[in-house]
């Protein structure tokens, strides 16, 4: 317990804690630090936060990290999920790169697609991304490199590289296309104003749609970015009190999830349906209307613990430590923060990531109710309420 209040006032604190794990290289690593150095190669799924992270050695399975800031200069040979303050990755990525900072540097290769959310994403003259290059970002330099389509919604263009087939985004301020840049494809974009585009850019057809949004996409942009910041390390926050205090009922809570995915899911939907449509009935009906406020706001928490418990029900897959009893907090704590990054990361994917944070959502949410009535249920059995 002593360890795990150093853990709480290091998240407060950005990322900054004392060691406190550290696991052979043999197996799946779960490592954290202050200062994090891993220089051996891992030969299986490696998982770390630190306040600063260097990893030299080649990982040869995916790799989970979080950290203020994080330098990659080792290969990855599966996928990469990070999220930084900065973050610079020199190595190659076999698989996907799903990326959350405040500045992003791609300086190796990507096999599959590079999804980023950022204040800033660069693609160095030498990468190459097998995929597409999905972002929301205030700043995208593309120097190297993209097998396929280019899309967004963007502060500002600059495009000196190679895109592969298409072109399709949204830019507040300005685009920049040099006369080194090259589009295979077809090249749409949406803007307040038109922008200069030389010949001989783009292979297929220039679409210029004009915008109506007058606001300052830059700073929304980094607005956007800062608030998943701050969310995340807020819900770290209730995560680790949750799991200095209730570990053995998150672990319940957890199997459970995992063993009834859709009974969690049917549970979460009727429970927000109770809170809110309930609650609009009750404050049509006057008298009603105390109840029905208390109804809004219990729906609110729950929309809040869902996340919560949708990291834990995924930090389960991750760590496999349902029906585990002799699991500590922080690797409890841990694997459900890894859980809640994947969370996190996966929602900045348009359409298909909102999908699943709204079904991972629910679950959580369901298995929230669940446990709360099952527990209600033993205070009952043994006369305590």
């Amino acid at each position: 317990m002593k360890n795990f209040s150093k853990i709480i006032f290091s998240f407060l604190s950005f990322f900054i804690f004392s060691s406190l794990l550290s696991l052979p290289v043999s197996a799946a690593v779960l490592s954290a630090g202050e200062n994090l150095l891993v220089n051996e190669n891992i030969l299986d799924d490696a998982y770390f936060v630190a306040g600063s992270a260097d990893i030299k050695g080649d990982i040869f399975g995916d790799l989970y990290i979080a950290g203020g800031n994080v330098v990659i200069t080792g290969n990855i040979q599966e996928d990469l999920v990070v999220a930084g303050g900065k973050v610079n990755v020199v190595g190659n990525v076999g698989g996907d790169v799903r990326v959350l900072g405040g500045q992003v540097s791609i300086f190796g290769n990507v096999g599959d697609d590079l999804v980023a959310l950022g204040g800033q994403i660069d693609v160095g003259k030498n990468s190459v991304v097998g995929g597409s290059l999905i972002s929301t970002a205030g700043l995208v330099t593309v120097d190297g490199e993209i097998k396929e389509d280019l899309r967004g919604v963007i502060g500002t263009l600059m495009l000196n590289g190679k895109i592969d087939r298409d072109v399709d985004i949204v830019v507040q301020d300005n685009i920049a296309v040099s006369y080194t840049a090259k589009v295979a494809g077809n090249f749409s974009y949406s803007s307040l104003v038109e922008s200069k585009i030389p010949n001989n850019i783009v292979a297929g057809k220039i679409k210029f749609n004009k915008s109506e949004n007058k606001e300052n996409f830059g700073e929304k942009t980094r607005d956007i970015v800062m608030d998943k910041i701050f969310s995340y390390i807020s819900a770290l926050v209730i995560l680790a009190l949750l799991c200095a205090f209730f570990k053995n009922y998150l672990v319940k809570a957890a199997e459970f999830a995992k063993q009834n995915i859709f009974k969690s899911m049917g549970i979460g939907v009727i429970a927000l349906i109770s809170c809110f449509i309930g609650g609009i009935i009750l404050v049509f009906t006057m008298v009603g209307i105390p109840l029905g406020m208390i109804a809004f706001v219990a729906g609110l928490i729950l929309l809040y613990f869902g996340k919560i418990f949708a990291a834990v029900w995924l930090g389960g897959y991750i760590g496999k430590f349902a029906e585990n009893k002799k699991i500590n907090e922080f690797t409890l704590f841990l694997w459900s923060a890894l859980g809640l990054l994947f969370y996190y990361i996966v929602g900045i994917i348009p359409f298909a990531g909102w999908l699943f944070d709204a079904g991972a959502g629910l679950i959580g949410i369901g298995t929230a109710v669940y446990m709360k009535a099952e527990y209600l249920k033993i205070l009952k059995s043994k006369k305590l309420i």
